[in-house]
């Protein structure tokens, strides 16, 4: 989606859902075999990479042609340094093909995402939804569009197990415009 900022500028916000990490058993029957489970994850993993790659080939052919501001957000399924994650940010590629940065790393209020996660299974607590931005939102930007105020993480109902309730935190970040 483009969203027309002003007269002159634009911001294209991308939401994306990529693969879970639950096992793709595809069609096993033996799901308390170990070897079918390793594969199971091994498929759900492929998959995750695969839907990365294909982004950041999408990323890098928006940027080709409109180099403009971007927001990428939704549910990564992984943590911001998974190699998913980091296929999607543009780390260790050229910086002429579009870079994107986690916003809790870049805001300017780190305080405020203290309690920061997103889903709690087993009592382990995991950031995997996130929010990026392009570079146009980075402190060291030469013409930033704007900067990454704060991010803030709504989560208490996780921990609140009830019927219809989302499973995944809500990710809420403040940006200001310049």
């Amino acid at each position: 989606m483009t969203l027309q900022l002003d007269d002159q500028r634009q911001l294209d916000v991308i939401v994306l859902h990529l693969k879970s990490k639950r096992p793709d058993y595809d069609g096993e029957a033996a799901h308390d075999n170990p070897m079918c489970h390793a594969q199971a994850q091994l498929r759900s993993l492929i998959r995750r990479g695969t839907e990365a790659v294909a982004l950041r080939s999408l990323l890098c052919q928006l940027h080709r042609e409109a180099p403009r501001a971007r927001i990428v957000l939704g549910d990564f399924n992984d943590s911001v340094d998974a190699v998913t994650t980091s296929i999607i940010m543009g780390e260790g590629g050229s910086e002429t093909a579009g870079r994107y940065y986690d916003s809790r790393r870049i805001q300017r209020d780190p305080s405020s995402s203290a309690h920061g996660y997103t889903i709690l299974h087993e009592e382990l607590r995991m950031t995997i939804d996130h929010v990026l931005v392009s570079e146009h939102f980075h402190p060291a930007a030469t013409q930033p569009l704007g900067q990454v105020l704060s991010v803030r993480y709504f989560n208490e109902h996780l921990a609140d197990v009830c019927a219809g309730a989302s499973d995944h935190g809500q990710v809420l970040v403040q940006v200001q415009l310049n």
